[in-house]
């Protein structure tokens, strides 16, 4: 059931913990449908580097190094209620994107956690389907999520950091 409550760019590469999961929040490993959960992160946005550029969302994707597919991780722009409602942000283009380098040991590949808090589907409904019915069904309220966390650990060292703590409402 949690799976259900993912956004839908990200089923079928989070593995879902249930202990951790409940109607509200959800928290999984990122692992791709070959079944490896080794990754190469680029990102948009995350350095605070932007210069003039903050109407770019942050932007992270993730490449598999078992099969060297790539997923869409988070774009503020589409993504989260700030996204997917308020359209508040534009897409960051792909060649902006730098790849995340641990900052202990300068390596690139790493586990990648990410937790959801979703939004009240009942205020959803009243606030965008029944305001906007051309635009929003009722599932959607996965779309529409209020929070972001994102933890990467490096595969070399160990190090976990913290890359996204976000609220998207």
């Amino acid at each position: 059931m949690a799976e259900e409550l993912l956004p839908r760019h990200l089923r079928g590469i989070i593995d879902v913990s249930d202990s951790e999961s409940d109607s509200a929040d959800v928290t999984g490993q990122v692992k791709c449908t070959c079944g490896c959960d080794k990754m190469k992160l680029r990102c948009f946005g995350l350095d605070n580097t932007r210069d003039d550029d903050w109407k770019f969302g942050i932007k992270v994707t993730a490449e598999c190094i078992g099969c060297g597919e790539t997923h869409l991780l988070f774009d503020q722009a589409v993504q989260g209620y700030d996204g997917f409602v308020c359209h508040s942000y534009e897409t960051a283009y792909d060649n902006r994107m730098s790849p995340v380098i641990c900052h202990k040991c300068g390596a690139e590949i790493f586990s990648v956690e990410i937790g959801i808090e979703l939004e009240d589907k009942e205020q959803f409904i009243e606030e965008c389907v029944e305001e906007f019915p051309d635009e929003f069904r009722d599932e959607d309220f996965t779309e529409a999520f209020n929070w972001l966390t994102m933890t990467i650990k490096c595969e070399k060292c160990g190090c976990v950091e913290e890359i996204i703590n976000l609220e998207l409402s």
